[in-house]
């Protein structure tokens, strides 16, 4: 169904997610692998997703421009860098596959709770 297993993430957050998705839960949606102090730290810098709310001291994201701003961040690193990868490249692919489906599987954990 999907090309990949970044775009199976990707739909997969966005049937469960609710509108607004606060800050403190990030971190159990996607496995662990970004903390709120980091999300955090990114919006101070001006980095982190755009649509961020605020409710008293509470911060949450708007679903679709979290989703955006994640499918963005879960690019290969080596693009992040600015290096152009080959698509035909299977360690790159295969390091890129192999995250998203811990990532998946960590969803389905967190969200069958």
């Amino acid at each position: 169904m999907f090309d990949n297993p970044v775009d199976e993430l990707i739909a997969e957050l966005d049937r469960i997610l609710p509108p607004v998705v606060a800050r403190t839960k990030v971190s159990g949606y996607l496995g662990g692998m970004m903390k709120a102090g980091y999300l955090a730290t990114l919006d101070s810098d001006g980095k982190g997703p755009e649509g961020a709310i605020r409710c008293g001291r509470h911060v949450g994201y708007l679903k679709k421009p979290f989703l955006d701003w994640l499918r963005k961040r879960m690019s290969g690193v080596e693009e992040q860098r600015g290096i152009v990868v080959p698509s035909s490249s299977r360690s790159s692919r295969r390091h890129t596959d192999k995250n998203a489906n811990a990532l998946l599987q960590s969803l389905h954990d967190y969200s069958s709770k």
